[in-house]
């Protein structure tokens, strides 16, 4: 039988963690300036939605840029990281399953392998595959180094970090369902069922602040870097090649000011929102 679903949470003490995850984000500012090719300037979508862009991105950096295959060859049975990409290993293991004993070469399919194509469920699973294939890419250096070290370490983090996301309680109610042929949602069940959307608003804002960071990033290339932390340490980083591209040093400066100037707002708003929650929660 699946696993029981932890009660929700009290109002009071959601609020008291959203406050709380809310004032920790606002510690500290980064401003980021990437290159892009074929920027489309979309919004960030709802959290499912953005998860299943961010795995995406990464499958498609894995095994376009990195050389990574993760898919057996034809005829031969699915292993662990095609079932967790495809969200049919068994549906307890990917709520409990801690994942150590399946790294590596315990996970990844050998040589020789093929191109995953199939449709992506949202699992801890999926990030797991994901965390562990850039992993390999880094050790192996595939392509004659033609993966970005800094993007592949950057894979891994992120995996790791949502990978805490979705085992948590509010996040596993959204996702530990069966849903067609296996376990998670995929694109097609988002956009015909919106009640699977909603399912993930109860999740708390520092977790949807770990994915939009994520999608936002995604892959592209960093090329300056800022990091202002509130009891005032400034920090900045440039690429080489940003050394020569002074319009682009000054579009940087430009972002810093707008988000200096929305950050102080941001933090006396997060003052008065904490003040009222933690109130509330002790029944004032």
């Amino acid at each position: 039988m699946p696993p029981a679903e932890p009660p929700p949470a009290s109002l009071p003490d959601n609020l008291r963690a959203s406050a709380d995850g809310l004032l920790r984000g606002l510690l500290t500012l980064q401003v980021n300036t990437i290159l892009k090719d074929g920027m489309t300037g979309e919004q960030v979508p709802t959290i499912s939605h953005a998860l299943i862009d961010v795995a995406y991105a990464y499958l498609d950096y894995l095994q376009d840029v990195a050389g990574m295959r993760l898919a057996e060859p034809p005829g031969a049975a699915r292993g662990p990281a095609e079932q967790m990409l495809l969200g049919t290993w068994p549906r307890q293991r990917l709520a409990e399953e801690q994942y150590e004993t399946l790294r590596g070469d315990a996970l990844l399919p050998a040589a020789p392998a093929e191109r995953f194509g199939g449709d992506i469920r949202v699992t801890p699973g999926v990030f797991h595959v994901l965390r562990e294939a850039a992993a390999r890419a880094l050790k192996e250096r595939r392509n004659d180094g033609a993966a970005d070290t800094a993007v592949l370490r950057r894979i891994i983090a992120n995996c790791d970090s949502i990978k805490l996301v979705l085992t948590k309680p509010d996040a596993m109610r959204a996702w530990n369902r069966p849903l067609g042929d296996g376990t998670g949602p995929n694109r097609a069940d988002l956009v015909g069922n919106r009640s699977l959307v909603e399912a993930w608003y109860a999740v708390p804002a520092s977790d949807a602040l770990v994915i939009r960071h994520a999608w936002e990033i995604g892959t592209e290339r960093i090329l300056a870097q800022t990091v202002v932390q509130l009891r005032g340490d400034i920090v900045t980083r440039l690429d080489p090649d940003a050394t020569g591209m002074p319009a682009l040093q000054s579009m940087h400066q430009l972002g810093i000011n707008a988000a200096l100037s929305h950050w102080h707002d941001l933090l006396a708003l997060a003052v008065q929102i904490a003040g009222r929650v933690l109130g509330l929660a002790k029944g004032r």
